[in-house]
């Protein structure tokens, strides 16, 4: 197992609807040289498969996003700390770390 996140872009693959065995919906794929590499299996495809699918895109944001806050000047302004704070909380989440 390794302690990165699997590089996206990721893809939704919808399982068929005709197999009545099956567990889950969907899975995300990633691909990771010539292979496929299975991300996750997503038990309902509309729902959780579109923000899975936005992880990865969401975890660069958010970095990028924190690092504009250590450039800005918010003081007085303790929204800015706050919202810092949950940039801070969600990466090392993504990451596996703590906060």
């Amino acid at each position: 197992m390794s302690d990165k996140p699997t590089p996206g872009p990721w893809r939704l693959e919808r399982y068929p609807d005709d197999d009545e065995h099956l567990r889950y919906d969907a899975a995300i794929m990633a691909s990771d040289g010539a292979e496929p590499v299975l991300v996750a299996d997503v038990r309902d495809a509309d729902a959780d498969g579109a923000l899975l699918l936005a992880a990865p895109t969401l975890l660069e944001a958010a970095k990028v996003a924190l690092e504009e806050f250590f450039k800005a000047d918010f003081h007085g302004w303790p929204e800015a700390n706050e919202a810092r704070d949950k940039l801070r909380a969600a990466i090392a989440l993504a990451e596996g770390s703590t906060p």
